[in-house]
């Protein structure tokens, strides 16, 4: 994979990121549906690293959208 197609994938997980605040009631600290698109982020990024051993972790979640 080159850093074309990863662009490609934080892109695509970045317009898919869902706001804490829009997601969780304010009183709750729980927000499930970010955390779960976090989750996915991070697998995505484990995939992407198996394809490519040079692969960026850091710079792929800032393209992603995921504050770190």
């Amino acid at each position: 994979m080159t850093r074309r197609h990863f662009s490609a994938l934080a892109h695509a997980l970045r317009v898919q990121r869902p706001e804490p605040e829009e997601v969780c009631d304010p009183d709750q600290r729980l927000d499930h549906e970010y955390d779960r698109w976090r989750a996915i982020v991070v697998e995505v990024a484990d995939a992407c690293y198996e394809f490519n051993a040079r692969f960026d972790r850091g710079r792929f979640y800032g393209a992603a959208g995921l504050d770190r």
